[in-house]
């Protein structure tokens, strides 16, 4: 059913774009937002929000309704709150994309973003993610009140933790800097060795991290 599912989502986003210009994933007819008119008078935007739909179509075919509206909804709120701006809605699509990447969808935003903005952003990630891998690090908490969150910084700073104890570690995977913050992204250890299932934030400032030593 995977390799199906893969494959339907392939076609959907090989499509010809001549044949695609200007059609999102919904009907224009039926908009009603800011949001769904700015993406109707554009192509571009139009492409990334039927690679959007096509991602959730399939995360939701392979892990259940539930499972992507968990997902799917905090992303098209936070396109929702961009209004008719253009450039908020792109920056939006495009964390969305990535976002649905994260959780195994096969999708990746197109060859055409090319914004020089963008273009940095992806480089410092990159570079900041091989770094990271490269020298292993793992970090602990400084003091009582460092806080962990389990839902990406772009989309929401709302759901802080409380602070972990100094015994909990963090072995981190990127680094990455949002809205002129650095976090840490990594899975947290508890002191009785256990790795948290969820992938992690933390604020860079709030934890010391050295190089492990196999």
């Amino acid at each position: 059913m995977r390799y199906i599912n893969i494959f339907i989502l392939q076609i959907l986003l090989s499509a010809p774009s001549f044949l695609l210009a200007g059609n999102p994933s919904f009907d224009c007819r039926k908009a009603s937002q800011p949001d769904e008119f700015t993406i109707c008078s554009s192509n571009e935007l139009s492409e990334l929000d039927r690679i959007i739909s096509a991602a959730y179509g399939y995360l939701k075919s392979v892990q259940g309704t539930s499972y992507a509206r968990s997902v799917g909804a905090p992303l098209l709120k936070l396109r929702q709150t961009c209004g008719a701006d253009f450039d908020c809605i792109k920056n939006a699509q495009i964390i969305a994309i990535n976002s649905y990447s994260n959780h195994g969808v096969p999708v990746s935003v197109p060859d055409w973003i090319t914004s020089s903005a963008n273009q940095d952003m992806f480089a410092r990630i990159a570079e900041n993610e091989r770094i990271a891998k490269t020298a292993n690090y793992s970090c602990a908490p400084k003091g009582f009140g460092s806080r962990t969150l389990f839902v990406d910084p772009n989309i929401t700073s709302d759901f802080w933790t409380d602070g972990i104890g100094l015994s909990w570690s963090l072995i981190i995977h990127s680094v990455e800097k949002i809205a002129g913050i650095d976090y840490y992204r990594g899975h947290l250890i508890s002191p009785r060795g256990g790795h948290q299932p969820e992938v992690g934030y933390v604020i860079a400032s709030e934890w010391n991290c050295y190089e492990r030593r196999n």
